[in-house]
């Protein structure tokens, strides 16, 4: 275009410049034709360099490429890192909210765990309490000999199937006065009224009566019991009316049965009450005689010994005396009125006594026996007094004539029961009482038909028994029979071999008199023996004593009546002490040193110390290892390691004026000591660091401490008849024990310090049981001077040590293991059965 310019200044000046500007086109130069723009000469360059510029644009493309990606990718890993926090945030704040939860879980878990051991504990408590107070109401049944009532109580306490704690040593101690020695089951009684136990000798056959009442009808059912192992059924005899039947006797031949019926209600005496009386033959099974005309309630039939008379007593009520008595002679069968007795005995108050009687084989005498008391024998046909004798005693409460129709044994009402054996006809002993050696009071007398045995009920649940056959030689005691239901009547069968009981539930038993009977252990046993020291075997069943004199034996035997000489001191020892498990055994002596004995071995293994003076040991470590012994010369204590033979550390006692031996109480581990001030406070001392204490337990004249086990807590008592429970950090009291009876002068723990055991008391010293948590007394045995007691490791027998006249003896309370009331219970159920298991 340049060249066509009609201007010629703006054309080429010559060929040679088009043809250079051409050459610069041809070679992508920048031509003079075109104005020499940025961009005209960028292109241009461009084109001059073409491959560079590629690369340089693939390497720009490629750059700008990665830029790109790494730009994206920039973007996408900020979007990450954003969505990574953003879910990290998330995540955050649901772990907090996961962790609150988790706290708010863990809290309420842990409110339900504390309220759930909150409720156990309350449960525990409770059934602590349940059962504290049932021990305690069940040895209240015990001492008014409730026997029954005590079952009921022990078996509410039986451990259920499953259950891992069992009831204490109280529990077990009570059991075993329940348990009866019967030999074999005859029946069960329903539906009874009134029972009585009766016997007849047609062709040696033998009847059990018992009485029995609906809302409209009365009888007697009568069984035949002649095999005992399979009774039947024999007759029921009708009633005249449905009034209640207030008395049955069976004669003792002919199968004759006679009875009473009293229509005021409720057995009551009124002056409106009236008695039939009836005798009825069970062989022919019809009535033989009655009589409707006795005025008054009718408590008692007798037969005469040949069975041609029946006795009636009855009483009517008197508003000046009380009532009056009468007694009726019948002769039978027909119930022909022979004579009535009157005017009997009265007491100081002006009424008549209760009055039991027995008549000779043809009626022409009667003994009566009353609580007012006097005994006499009274001339039927004139009323006359043949011979009498007045008791020393309460009043005489039973009798029986023996088959010989000339020995009368009466039941004298005396502490303890005695049966006095005396001539029908004129009154002399023949023989010294028979005495009840169980303590108990007796009633329910019974002679056997061959007037050889006699038979009692003790209110303490023994049948006890005498051997009476040859008066001349005197009476001899049998083994007492356990039969623990009170209140209900027995029989000597005409075998004179076995006796039927009636038990509260209806249960009849038999005991085989001849039967061997194994012995049963006795539940206190006494050891007269000046004791200076004592400990029980782990296993309850040997007894290390070490006597006064210096020597050493060990009791076993159920009654630890066996002795074997382990050693001799060859002095006389002051206070010995045995370890805890009864391995080792160690003295002081007056002369400075102190022995250390091998049990098992009977032998010396150490005589170690050079004390001045006397030197006493004091308590054994846990393990047996060390020593504690008191220093007198220099009133203080020294710890011995035994295996060492040397002395490890000394404390001293309290700055207080000794008496013969310190009357402080150490720990178990040796760690704290406490001593009553004699006023109202006690000592306290860390024998580690030397530590004292002083405080004021506001208890008259303490005059011993105990420490509990652990050594948390302590127990002190008083002259004033109780103890206290403190907290050993604060002194202040937790519970208060005791009766105020009497002076309690020794204090310990059972069951790990839940039960604190007291001995002393006021007119009739004793060792009791007490619960903390109640404050109830469980269990009272009867000891005299208790001065100190523990418990086997087995936990079956508690032990007490007694001064009565200075002279120190052991008493033994054995209660069984719970393997053997599991198999007693198994095999002869008497708790269990109580709790219908």
């Amino acid at each position: 275009m340049k060249c066509l310019e009609k201007d010629r200044r703006r054309r080429y000046d010559t060929a040679a410049g088009l043809a250079a500007d051409i050459r610069r086109h041809l070679e992508n130069e920048p031509v003079i034709a075109r104005p020499p723009s940025w961009g005209y000469r960028v292109q241009k360059t461009v084109r001059r360099n073409r491959s560079a510029f590629a690369t340089a644009g693939v390497v720009l493309v490629a750059l700008l490429l990665g830029l790109g990606v790494s730009a994206w990718q920039a973007v996408q890993k900020t979007q990450a890192l954003a969505r990574m926090t953003e879910a990290e945030q998330a995540q955050s704040h649901s772990r907090e909210i996961a962790e609150k939860a988790l706290t708010q879980e863990a809290e309420a878990r842990r409110r339900v765990d504390e309220l759930l051991e909150r409720e156990k504990d309350e449960r525990r408590a409770s059934a602590a309490r349940v059962y504290a107070t049932d021990i305690h109401f069940a040895q209240v049944a015990m001492d008014k000999d409730n026997f029954d009532r005590v079952r009921e109580l022990l078996a509410g306490l039986y451990p259920r199937p499953g259950q891992t704690n069992r009831p204490g040593w109280e529990w077990r101690y009570l059991w075993q006065q329940l348990q009866d020695d019967p030999s074999f089951e005859v029946c069960r009684i329903t539906n009874s009224f009134m029972p009585a136990h009766g016997f007849g000798t047609p062709e040696d056959n033998r009847w059990l009566l018992h009485g029995n009442r609906t809302a409209d009808r009365a009888w007697i059912k009568v069984l035949d019991i002649t095999d005992l192992h399979a009774p039947r059924h024999a007759v029921d005899i009708p009633m005249p009316s449905s009034n209640a039947i207030s008395a049955i006797a069976l004669g003792n031949r002919n199968g004759l049965v006679a009875y009473a019926q009293t229509g005021e209600p409720y057995l009551s005496i009124g002056p409106r009450s009236m008695a039939t009386i009836g005798i009825y033959d069970t062989t022919r099974r019809r009535v033989l005689g009655t009589t409707t005309n006795l005025t008054g309630y009718c408590g008692s039939l007798a037969w005469s010994s040949d069975n041609q008379f029946l006795l009636s007593f009855s009483t009517v009520d008197d508003p000046s005396p009380g009532w009056r008595s009468r007694i009726d002679v019948w002769q039978a069968p027909q119930l022909t009125h022979v004579t009535t007795l009157t005017d009997f005995p009265r007491r100081r108050d002006g009424r008549e006594g209760f009055v039991r009687f027995a008549a000779n084989a043809d009626a022409s005498a009667i003994a009566i026996a009353s609580t007012a008391r006097l005994l006499s024998v009274r001339n039927v046909a004139t009323g006359a007094t043949n011979w009498s004798l007045a008791s020393e005693h309460r009043g005489f409460k039973e009798l029986a004539l023996a088959p010989d129709g000339r020995t009368l044994f009466v039941l004298e009402d005396a502490d303890p029961g005695r049966i006095r054996v005396l001539d029908f006809l004129t009154g002399k002993e023949l023989s010294p009482p028979l005495v009840n050696e169980d303590g108990g009071t007796l009633w329910a007398l019974v002679v056997a038909s061959d007037g050889r045995t006699v038979a009692c009920r003790s209110s303490k649940g023994n049948l006890c028994l005498w051997e009476v056959g040859d008066l001349a030689r005197g009476p001899k005691a049998l083994p007492p029979l356990r039969a623990t239901s009170t209140g209900f009547p027995f029989a000597l069968l005409p075998d004179a071999r076995t006796i039927l009981t009636l038990s509260g539930d209806g249960t009849v038993h038999g005991w085989d008199l001849t039967r061997y009977r194994q012995p049963r252990q006795p539940v206190k046993v006494e050891i007269n023996t000046d004791v200076a020291n004592y400990r029980l075997r782990a296993d309850g069943k040997a007894l290390l004593i070490a006597a006064r004199d210096g020597a050493v034996t060990q009791r076993h035997g159920d009654a630890f009546e066996s002795e074997t000489p382990l050693f001799h001191l060859g002095r006389r020892l002051g206070k010995p002490v045995f370890s805890e498990d009864g391995r080792w055994f160690a003295a002081g002596s007056t002369n400075g040193f102190f022995e250390v004995w091998n049990v098992s071995e009977r032998r010396r293994v150490q005589r170690l110390g050079s004390f001045t003076r006397s030197v006493k040991a004091e308590q054994f470590s846990p393990d047996g290892t060390r020593l504690i012994v008191w220093d007198s010369a220099k009133e203080r204590y020294a710890e011995w390691d035994l295996a060492a033979s040397r002395e490890i550390r000394t404390f001293p006692t309290f700055n207080r004026k000794q008496n013969f031996e310190p009357l402080d109480a150490l720990s178990r581990d040796g760690q704290q000591m406490l001593r009553p001030d004699g006023k109202s406070g006690v000592l306290w001392m860390d024998t580690r660091s030397g530590e004292t204490r002083d405080g004021n337990l506001n208890l008259p004249d303490s005059t011993k401490v105990a420490f509990v086990p652990g050594g948390d807590r302590f127990a002190a008592c008083g002259t004033d008849g109780y103890a206290r429970f403190y907290d050993r950090r604060t002194f202040n009291p937790i519970a208060t024990l005791g009766d105020g009876s009497g002076p309690v002068y020794s204090i310990g723990f059972l069951e790990g310090g839940d039960r604190l055991i007291l001995g002393g008391g006021g007119g009739e010293p004793s060792l009791s049981i007490w619960d903390l948590a109640t404050q109830l007394e469980l269990v009272r045995l009867k000891a005299e001077g208790i001065a100190v007691f523990e418990i086997s490791t087995d936990g079956n027998v508690l032990i007490a040590e007694t001064s009565p006249n200075s002279k120190d003896k052991l008493y033994l309370w054995r209660a069984p293991s719970w393997e053997e009331i599991e198999r007693a219970e198994a095999a002869h159920p008497n708790v269990t059965a109580a709790a219908g298991r």
